[in-house]
């Protein structure tokens, strides 16, 4: 199993979890099954087999019923089957434990090129819809948790996905995303929640006296043991919890002296009156928060006590939906079930997340072979950039510093690359912005274009004209603000200068006017920051979202970019 608690990604958030719409299962034909050589869990691993595989036929690869891929040999007539698979055996071309089947658990082909899977597939396996009957209850407990820290769902943690949970998650991407849910808002949504409980060691506590446990921010809270209860609060106690346990009788005071000191709101007042169990719920008009639950234990009866201010009004939340007198586990995700699988398919994809690179490399006086752009994202002085800006380097150079690459998405077209000494000390850090480009809203391009003719750093402006890429890419927003070489891995800047997108291509106007008739003008991509926030989450990097929406100047925005914008050579 994986806790919330362990480092992000090794998923992390994930998370990416449904059925796609499938279309109509495989079958074999009623004298014939499918040969199954192998399956995995994700794309790499499927494509690390594949490149191991022996040259004597070519391979199938189908998606399973229980979204594991399944490698096949083809279809081969049923009398005849068992002969061929031990002869094929013995031979060293299958392993040992293949086997033939009808093939009634393959619902969807899986598109190769070159003999790995493609990526266009992958992208629209990412992107697909979202059906959370196939989710394990511990997956769904860590979903309604993720939902209740974002403010959409109100409900108990227990895993049982309802109209609430369901209705939670559809608010939660309307409100965040100008896209259909899917599998990629999944992900999303696991991620951010294994950062939250990182940041704020989330953990189960249990009280044996009281016989209840809750969920504390321990990394928010510091204890206070008193004789009779235990306490928490933070240093400015905008967020304290109480646990104690007492007598009827003083139980049902402390629920007066709440309603009687409660001032005047004019949101309702959540209230449970029965003999094994009372509630008392209170929200003020400043958006702080009171929340007393008291359970009926043996002759005394057990109190937790929880105030919040509007800024920690979500924990709270979180903290009253987990508290329970029954026992319950931590928040994890299965390592072996559907949404584990899902955040290493999305993360992962066809490509390894770090590739091999030798730290001996320096950066030398000869001239650099290709070049591009990317944007310090952090403190460490990592910058994010494409992954084509960086692949194949024996050496990469930012403003004379040696850097090595840290991660690598090949389907998403994205890297981070890292001083290899702690020189580097960037003046500005790019900070993304929290919510998506809006269709025909104002954007900034920077980048270094054509560095061996212009040293100077390049604006330039136009907004966006499509929320998707070519063929509907929904991981990429289409601009019109141009876009030349050397542009690649440069950020996309809204009205506030905060990052929304990074730039990634131009449309190749020559080949459009050859096949079409037309040339396009000013038609160019970036990748959507939401995948870039993915990407570094996933890859436990740090980077910031801005506090402010507030627009800038022109001029402000060129002055801010240039300060954390820079080239990088590729040698």
């Amino acid at each position: 199993m994986r806790y919330l608690s362990v480092p992000l990604l090794i998923i992390s958030l994930f998370f990416i979890g449904a059925h796609l719409a499938y279309a109509e299962g495989f079958r074999a034909a009623s004298d014939e099954c499918i040969i199954i050589i192998a399956s995995r869990k994700s794309a790499a691993e499927t494509n690390e087999f594949l490149s191991d595989l022996s040259n004597n036929f070519t391979p199938q690869v189908y998606l399973t019923d229980t979204n594991w891929l399944a490698i096949t040999a083809g279809a081969v007539k049923k009398h005849t089957a068992q002969a061929k698979i031990t002869r094929w055996k013995n031979a060293g071309q299958i392993p040992m434990d293949s086997f033939c089947s009808s093939g009634r658990s393959l619902i969807e082909k899986v598109r190769l090129n070159d003999g790995t899977i493609d990526k266009e597939w992958i992208n629209t396996y990412l992107f697909a819809g979202v059906d959370f009957s196939i989710f394990s209850k511990n997956d769904l407990r860590a979903l309604q948790a993720a939902l209740t820290l974002h403010g959409e769902y109100e409900g108990l943690i227990d895993g049982e996905w309802g109209p609430r949970s369901q209705s939670a998650f559809v608010s939660y991407v309307n409100n965040n995303y100008t896209t259909t849910p899917s599998r990629f808002h999944i992900a999303m949504l696991a991620a951010e929640l294994v950062d939250e409980i990182e940041k704020a060691n989330w953990t189960l506590q249990t009280f044996p006296e009281s016989n209840l446990s809750l969920l504390l921010p321990k990394g928010i809270v510091s204890p206070e043991r008193e004789p009779d209860f235990y306490a928490w609060s933070n240093p400015d106690e905008t967020l304290s919890i109480i646990v104690s346990h007492g007598h009827p009788r003083l139980t049902a005071s402390i629920h007066k002296e709440i309603l009687k000191d409660a001032p005047t709101t004019r949101r309702p007042i959540y209230k449970v009156r029965n003999e094994y169990r009372w509630v008392t719920a209170i929200t003020y008009d400043d958006g702080g928060r009171v929340y007393l639950r008291s359970d009926r234990n043996a002759k005394n009866w057990s109190n937790v006590f929880l105030f919040a201010t509007a800024e920690h009004r979500h924990d709270l939340a979180l903290m009253a939906a987990s508290v329970s007198n029954t026992d319950i586990s931590n928040i994890y995700f299965n390592d072996e079930g559907f949404l584990w699988q899902q955040i290493e398919f999305a993360i992962y994809g066809s490509g390894e997340s770090k590739p091999e690179q030798s730290a001996k490399v320096a950066v030398t006086d000869e001239s650099p072979r290709s070049s591009g752009t990317g944007f310090y994202i952090n403190e460490a002085g990592q910058l994010l950039t494409n992954e084509h800006v960086v692949e194949n380097c024996s050496a990469i150079s930012v403003n004379a510093y040696s850097y090595e690459i840290t991660a690598l998405s090949p389907e998403f077209d994205l890297a981070v690359i890292s001083p290899k000494l702690s020189a580097a000390d960037p003046t500005k850090i790019a900070r993304f912005s929290r919510n998506e480009a809006k269709l025909n809203s104002d954007v900034t391009v920077a980048g270094f274009p054509y560095l061996d003719l212009f040293q100077d750093i390049s604006i330039t402006r136009g907004a966006v004209s499509s929320l998707s890429g070519i063929l509907g890419d929904p991981s990429q927003i289409r601009i019109t603000a141009p876009v030349q070489s050397g542009n690649s891995g440069g950020p996309l800047l809204d009205k506030a200068g905060n990052v929304v997108g990074v730039i990634v291509s131009k449309l190749n106007a020559q080949k459009v006017a050859e096949n079409f008739g037309d040339t396009p003008q000013n038609v160019n991509f970036a990748i959507n920051a939401d995948v870039a926030k993915f990407f570094l989450r996933s890859n436990q990097i740090q980077f910031h979202e801005a506090n402010s929406a507030e627009a800038l100047t022109s001029t402000e925005i060129a002055e801010l970019a240039s300060e954390f914008t820079h080239p990088i050579l590729c040698y």
